[in-house]
């Protein structure tokens, strides 16, 4: 049986127990990530985005620094290839674009074209995404959008 599918439901009380137990905003995040980590590997895949982007609301207003971590950085990187691949109900679709974790990439030279593609989904029309798909298709492809869904 899948362990994860009893847990889950306390999953919803992360915020509150964060609260209880005192958690500084460190280990509120690394509680966010790890119920991110246990999702991903459960294949909830929206469960993990809805973790993913909590995760990520910690870092508004952090520092370059913080936003430029390898763990932050790889966050934004998996949320925006999460809502990139099942738009329609993403977690944090509305706000993901502004979130500073993901306005960091912006530009970035190994990330930049992944904020462009999330930019895209958020604020622009299909044709848009459709010369970009064009110009990037194997980008895409490595990203493991289908083109077709």
């Amino acid at each position: 049986p899948n362990q994860v599918a009893l847990v889950k439901p306390y999953f919803g009380d992360a915020k509150a127990w964060a609260k209880a137990w005192g958690l500084g905003l460190s280990e509120e995040r690394a509680l966010y990530a790890l119920f991110a980590s246990v999702l991903d590997a459960a294949n909830d895949n929206t469960g993990a985005q809805t973790y993913r982007v909590k995760y990520l609301e910690t870092f508004e207003g952090a520092s370059a620094e913080e936003l430029a971590s390898a763990d932050v950085r790889a966050a934004a990187v998996k949320a925006i290839v999460g809502f990139v691949k099942t738009p329609a109900n993403a977690p944090g679709r509305k706000h993901l674009v502004d979130m500073a974790a993901v306005q960091s990439l912006q530009g970035d030279a190994e990330h930049g074209r992944l904020f462009r593609l999330l930019n895209i989904f958020a604020t622009e029309k299909v044709a848009a995404y459709v010369a970009y798909r064009a110009e990037n298709s194997e980008y895409m492809d490595s990203l493991g959008v289908d083109h077709e869904a």
